[in-house]
C-alpha cells in the first residue's frame, strides 16, 4: 500500500504533470509539420480536402491541448508571479503557427512522380513512433487528471458517480474542470485515429507521388 501511495505521489507531482504537457505540446506540433495529409487535394473522409482536414484537426488537437492546459493551471497553477490570462498569447500563437505550416504546405500530386518527399518530412516507421509517443503521453495525461481528482461525492456509489459524474470535480460543481478532462479523453481517441492513419499510409491512398513510400 505504501508503495502504491509512493508512486501516486510521484505520478501526480505538479512538476511531472507539467513537463509531460509540454513535451506533448511540442510533439503535437512537430507530428502536424510531419504530417504528409497536409501536402494532398484528395477528399478527406468529411469530403474536405485532405490539406484543409490535417487543418482542421491540428486546430482541434491545439485547442484540446489548450483545453488540458487550462485545467493545469486552474488546479496546479504554472505559475503566481505572473498577471492573469497571462497564457492567451499563446493560444493564438499555436493557431497562427498550424495556419502558416498549411498556408506554406505546397501540393502535389501522383503524377508528380519524379518529386521527391519534401526533405523535413520523416521516414514513415519514425512517424509511427512519434504517434505512438503522443498517444501513450496524452494516456497518462488523462490518468494523471483522473487520479488527481478524487471523487466530489463519496455518497454516491452507482458505477456511472464514481467512475464519470463524481471525477473532476463532478458534473454539477466541477464546471470547467469537469469538461476539460473529459475532453482529454476524446483526445485519446483522436490520438488512436492519428497513429492507425499514420501506421496504414502509404502515398497512393492520397494520390501523392510513390516515392514518398520510405
Amino acid at each position: 500500500m505504501a508503495q502504491l501511495s509512493g508512486f501516486l505521489k510521484f505520478f501526480l507531482n505538479p512538476v511531472l504533470r507539467w513537463l509531460l504537457l509540454t513535451i506533448i505540446i511540442i510533439l503535437n506540433f512537430i507530428a502536424y509539420y510531419q504530417d504528409p495529409l497536409r501536402y494532398s487535394m484528395t477528399p478527406s473522409i468529411l469530403l474536405m480536402p485532405n490539406k484543409w482536414f490535417a487543418f482542421l484537426a491540428g486546430i482541434t488537437t491545439w485547442s484540446m491541448d489548450f483545453l488540458t492546459f487550462l485545467g493545469l493551471e486552474f488546479t496546479i497553477p504554472f505559475t503566481t508571479i505572473l498577471p492573469s490570462f497571462w497564457y492567451l498569447p499563446f493560444l493564438f500563437l499555436g493557431y497562427g503557427i498550424i495556419t502558416q505550416i498549411t498556408l506554406d504546405s505546397r501540393t502535389y500530386s501522383a503524377g508528380d512522380s519524379l518529386d521527391p518527399p519534401p526533405k523535413e518530412l520523416l521516414p514513415k516507421s519514425d512517424r509511427i513512433l512519434l504517434y505512438g509517443t503522443i498517444l501513450l503521453l496524452d494516456i497518462i495525461i488523462f490518468l494523471q487528471l483522473y487520479f488527481a481528482s478524487g471523487i466530489a461525492d463519496i455518497t454516491k456509489n452507482t458505477v456511472l458517480e464514481r467512475i464519470f459524474l463524481q471525477r473532476f470535480g463532478g458534473m454539477e460543481n466541477g464546471g470547467l474542470q469537469f469538461l476539460v478532462a473529459w475532453i482529454g479523453l476524446v483526445g485519446v481517441i483522436v490520438d488512436i485515429f492519428s497513429f492507425r492513419t499514420t501506421y496504414l499510409y502509404e502515398a497512393c491512398m492520397y494520390d501523392l507521388p510513390k516515392s514518398w513510400d520510405f
